[in-house]
């Protein structure tokens, strides 16, 4: 019995012999006959029915794996007796459950490792090595058919027609009508058939010389006369080969068994196992197939003798973004009531250091299969994905999320998300931009229309005028011109405010105040207001300034509607801590009591409660013991601030070139109120005492102990 190993077959690893291919193999011409046309037609039908379907996609299966009724392979087996044949060519009867098998597992890890855009080929490489190898088996039993041929002989009429052949000056028969009949004869076509002019001159030459009759030559492997032609013995001498076939991947190793001759040997179990460890292959190995191959004499089938395991690639990393990367998007949200406000575009999209802009999937590592020799089998570790981290953004150190790294607009740009820590809008805030809240610093390079909001975490700067509108900022407030609120302007800073003018509006901020006039306002400022530009004029209002007041003129000349109320000291500052502390405090009060009232109603049930009222119990003892903690804070602080009050003894005053107004004054949590027309009019501390003083007046508030 012939044993065909790896070195023979496997592509790369051993010279092959040169052979050749019947013109015919890529044909998809059915046995019996039919044309091309009719296979389109039978094709084209099957989505009638199903078996239609099944018997297409095999055959277009056989003829990519170069497994065709054109093959040497086919005629070969047309050369045995049915009884060892089998009653149909079907050398893939027991792979294609197997090669569809493979086909899921390599595309499933193609695309764990590929985007979902890349293409995977349906004749993938695992299906490329048979096609390879049914190829190189048709090229052998070319060689093969060669030795059928060996056992007829050439009857006396024909050899006598031979001799008397004559050929022209050209080598060409000269008689056509003779060339037919010889080439056509029954019993040259028992032979196998001669197909061209060459091979008949062969034999013709062979037989006129006594020499015995050449072999024919095969459909796919006219081997080169200047190449040895391997040594083969007599078809009905043969014993059964056996064709290993070892994957490039090493995950499978395959058989393929020719049959025995007439007076051959069979297979034997014992062979194949014998063939499998002479090629290192020791798991993945079916102990079944080499006694079933044996026993119902599976010849001219492809059989997969081992199987590994492939490795399961890694996944690649995931970018999961959360925030769209299309810029200037105007975003109208619906209120609770389905209302729309045509002002909040969101046009901006401002973000704060450390807020999440997207989120990583990490990549995982492959998990390791198991080659047919017995190695690992070594899969490919997913990447780590390309993050969209941009300017004054940054991954976290776990590489999960990409951030903010600083307060900001965010915006999409050269396939990157960056953070703009300055937000510049080079026109008026009206309905073109709506309102804006961002966090960093604003720059407005025109003014606010009214009824619009602008609020910025930084600083803001307007280089125009607000009308009635909401300004809101966390840091300095720097307006060119002023605010006209009418009746709703308002402007809150967690710094500084200058500008020229101020009217109608109210005002809160926790630094200075720098203004040339303020008109009719509700000023708070927890620093100092200095009006002492070149009008630096006080008309109407309420003045705050926990550090201080300094004004030019405070009233008009006529006194009318002019009335002042002028409030300083730290005490003030204090005592506005201390009001949003208690308000804050009250809050936390009452949440605690519906907490004790929920903990009492529960606990008199105690012995009734079900798992979810029990764990609903434990909850609110939780959240009870936090409202205490917060409680217990808040009234320390709000001790705290009554402590700095009493014991204030802060340097500050009130001071103005002309007093031209009724005032009341609060120094301090001290009041006085003065209706007189005064020049270099001064309210300060002096020791214990608050006096006020002006030309020509004097007067001790109270004594302050």
């Amino acid at each position: 019995m012939k044993l065909f190993g790896r070195d023979y077959f496997k592509s790369g690893k051993a010279k092959k012999k040169k052979t050749g291919r019947d013109d015919n193999d890529n044909q998809t011409t059915p046995a019996g006959g039919n044309s091309t046309d009719e296979t389109v037609n039978v094709t084209e039908q099957t989505d009638a029915r199903p078996e239609d379907a099944a018997a297409a996609e095999k055959k277009k299966t056989d003829e990519r794996l170069n497994v065709t009724e054109n093959s040497n392979l086919f005629k070969l087996w047309n050369e045995y007796p049915e009884s060892v044949r089998g009653k149909k060519f079907d050398p893939l009867e027991f792979m294609y459950e197997n090669i569809e098998k493979t086909h899921a597992e390599l595309k499933e890890n193609f695309f764990r490792i590929h985007a979902h855009e890349a293409v995977f080929k349906d004749f993938d490489d695992n299906q490329k090595e048979i096609a390879e190898f049914m190829k190189n088996l048709s090229g052998y039993a070319g060689k093969v058919l060669r030795t059928v041929s060996k056992g007829f002989d050439i009857t006396q009429e024909q050899i006598e027609k031979i001799k008397n052949v004559a050929f022209d000056e050209n080598g060409e028969f000269s008689e056509t009508r003779l060339k037919n009949i010889l080439l056509n004869d029954s019993s040259l076509a028992s032979m196998g058939g001669f197909r061209s002019s060459e091979e008949l001159k062969k034999i013709i030459s062979a037989v006129r010389s006594g020499n015995a009759v050449p072999e024919k030559a095969g459909a796919d492997d006219e081997t080169p006369e200047t190449e040895e032609t391997e040594q083969l013995p007599v078809f009905s001498e043969r014993d059964a080969e056996i064709h290993f076939k070892l994957s490039a991947d090493l995950i499978h190793a395959w058989v393929f068994i020719l049959p025995p001759g007439e007076n051959g040997k069979d297979v034997k179990a014992s062979a194949i196992t014998e063939i499998l460890a002479e090629n290192g292959v020791i798991s993945g190995i079916d102990e079944a197939v080499p006694e079933r191959i044996e026993k119902e004499k599976l010849y001219f089938k492809l059989i997969e003798a081992a199987r590994g395991k492939y490795p399961v690639n890694g996944t690649n990393g995931k970018v999961r973004e959360l925030f769209s990367r299309e810029n200037n998007q105007i975003n109208l949200v619906e209120d609770e009531h389905g209302r729309v406000n045509n002002k909040e575009l969101g046009l901006i999209r401002s973000v704060r250091k450390g807020d999440v802009l997207a989120e990583i999937e990490l990549p995982t590592a492959a998990t390791d299969g198991l080659l047919v020799t017995g190695e690992p089998a070594e899969g490919t570790d997913g990447e780590y994905p390309k993050v969209p981290a941009g300017t004054n953004t940054k991954i976290s150190e776990d590489k999960k999320t990409v951030t903010a790294d600083a307060d900001g607009e965010l915006y999409f740009q050269n396939g990157t998300f960056n953070v703009r820590k300055v937000l510049k809008i080079n026109h008026d805030v009206d309905l073109s931009v709506g309102n804006i809240d961002f966090a960093g610093d604003l720059i407005i390079n025109g003014n606010i229309r009214e009824g619009f909001s602008v609020k910025c975490s930084g600083n803001m700067k307007i280089n125009g005028l607000s009308e009635s509108a909401e300004i809101s900022a966390g840091g300095d407030i720097f307006i060119e011109k002023g605010m006209f609120g009418g009746s709703g302007g308002s402007i809150k800073a967690g710094g500084n405010l200058n500008c020229k003018y101020l009217e109608n509006c109210r005002v809160d901020i926790s630094g200075n105040l720098s203004a040339d006039q303020i008109l009719r306002c509700t000023v708070s400022a927890d620093g100092f207001v200095d009006v002492s530009g070149a009008k630096g004029r006080i008309i109407g209002g309420s003045i705050t300034g926990g550090k201080g007041i300094r004004a030019n003129f405070i009233g008009t000349q006529s006194g009318m509607g002019s009335n002042v109320t002028l409030t300083t000291g730290m005490t003030s500052v204090y005592l506005k801590q201390r009001s949003l502390k208690a308000a804050e405090l009250a809050l936390v009060e009452e949440s605690l009591a519906k907490l004790m009232q929920n903990i009492r109603f529960l606990e008199a049930k105690k012995n009734s409660l079900n798992q979810f009222q029990k764990a609903l119990l434990e909850k609110l003892v939780l959240q009870t013991k936090a409202r205490k903690i917060q409680r217990d804070e808040l009234t320390a602080e709000i001790e705290e601030l009554d402590k700095k009050s009493r014991g204030s003894r802060s340097a500050v005053e009130i001071k103005c070139g002309q007093l031209r107004s009724a005032l009341e004054i609060n120094f301090d949590g001290f009041k006085y109120n003065i209706n007189k027309e005064l020049n270099n009019f001064r309210v300060y501390k002096d020791g214990p005492k608050i006096i006020a003083r002006a030309n020509g007046f004097e007067k001790v508030i109270t004594d302050k102990a």
